[in-house]
């Protein structure tokens, strides 16, 4: 040792024995106080080590299984990603197919519209084909009858009924109905009976062929056939039977609630002919009107157009009948021309200012005089008959059938 370490060593020794002893206690104490605090933090911070080493291998457990989802969250990502993609490309190519499908329905929906235009007119035509083909269907029943297969009362019966219905139907719409509606019976009748003059001519019916009833490879040809009010109407005339069934059709339509209308026909060995008869029910009393457009005569009354014309410095009259002169003639005259009736009874004639507006109060007389008018030119009648909707009666003796109207009418 130097000589020098050994005097600070003296020093120090000579120092330290300088310190009190209750100095040195006090610090022993303190510092033992402090050991038994760090024993604890040390305790404590052993324990804390624990829980944070649980802790640790828990987030260990719990970052494997996240990163386990993450990983299969990550898979089905990728596998979602292509999916979108391949769903992308499709809704690109659905996108394209329903611009296409677009273009296709605007050229569909062009032609449905043509398709739609073509089926109304299919159908129209269709329905009128169908009216022509039911008109042929009457043609045929009612030729039947006139070559003699349709006898039966109850046959006839039916088929008088389509007829009149249709005959109904055929006049709506095709002239106005709405003047003679409201009209009372005896001026409604006449006012009728002279537009029917005034508008239609008497014309014959064209020979017809038709497959036989009762042999269909057999053509059979008649000449009496059936015309609906439109389709006489559209021809400008018509025979007995046609301008019958436009008059019937016309009072029909307008008649008064309790009012009937019936086709009236008389036939003698070779020919028949048809005319109406309006039943007007006025209170407890029947009030009968005929009206014959094709025998030029309404309840005993013959019209005429009387013209006035001049020769040699006189003046004559000259009394047509309308039957046979076309309606453009009819028209032209119109302002030439006055109406005259002449009446069968007691050989007047009568303007259209003073006409008399006859009604008979039985069938019996209007029948009687009716028959009487047309004895001339229809000798020897041997039948009678009266049709309406669901009514045919036919009788060799008009006794029967004026008894009947008078009863049942």
């Amino acid at each position: 040792m130097e000589p020098r370490s050994v005097a600070a060593g003296v020093i120090i020794s000579l120092v330290v024995m300088s310190i009190p002893i209750y100095t040195y206690n006090e610090r022993l104490h303190k510092t033992s106080i402090e050991l038994e605090k760090l024993h604890e933090e040390i305790n404590s911070l052993r324990e804390a080590k624990s829980r944070l080493s649980e802790n640790l291998t828990r987030l260990k457990a719990r970052s494997k299984a996240l990163l386990d989802n993450y990983t299969n969250l990550r898979d089905r990502f990728d596998k979602l990603t292509k999916t979108y993609e391949k769903l992308r490309a499709n809704y690109t190519t659905l996108k394209t197919n329903y611009a296409n499908l677009l273009q296709e329905y605007v050229k569909l929906n062009e032609s449905y519209n043509l398709l739609e235009e073509r089926y109304n007119n299919l159908e129209y035509n269709y329905t009128l084909v169908d009216e022509k083909y039911e008109t042929y269907l009457n043609t045929l029943y009612r030729a039947s009858y006139w070559v003699g297969y349709a006898q039966d009362n109850e046959s006839l019966a039916e088929f008088y009924v389509r007829l009149l219905e249709k005959a109904d139907k055929a006049i709506q719409g095709t002239i106005p109905l709405s003047p003679y509606a409201g009209e009372e019976p005896a001026r409604k009748t006449l006012n009728v009976f002279i537009d029917v003059e005034y508008y239609l001519s008497y014309c014959h019916d064209n020979h017809v062929r038709y497959p036989d009833p009762l042999d269909p490879s057999r053509i059979t040809i008649v000449d009496e056939v059936f015309k609906l009010p439109n389709e006489t109407w559209s021809e400008g005339c018509g025979d007995c039977d046609d301008l019958a069934l436009f008059t019937y059709a016309i009072l029909d339509n307008t008649k008064e609630a309790n009012d009937n209308v019936y086709i009236i026909g008389i036939y003698n060995e070779t020919i028949g002919h048809w005319a109406v008869i309006y039943v007007e029910h006025n209170g407890t009393k029947k009030q009968f009107y005929i009206i014959d457009p094709a025998g030029d005569y309404w309840n005993g009354l013959t019209l005429y157009y009387k013209l006035t014309v001049r020769k040699n410095y006189q003046y004559y009259y000259l009394y047509l009948s309308p039957l046979g002169m076309s309606y453009q003639l009819k028209h032209y005259l119109r302002d030439y021309i006055k109406l005259a009736y002449y009446d069968n009874i007691d050989g007047e004639t009568y303007s259209s200012e003073n006409v008399p507006l006859y009604y008979y109060t039985s069938a019996r007389d209007a029948i009687s005089d009716w028959i009487d008018y047309w004895q001339p030119y229809l000798k020897n009648i041997v039948e009678i008959e009266i049709i309406g909707k669901g009514i045919y009666v036919r009788d060799a003796n008009p006794a029967n059938i004026e008894e009947w109207l008078d009863t049942n009418g």
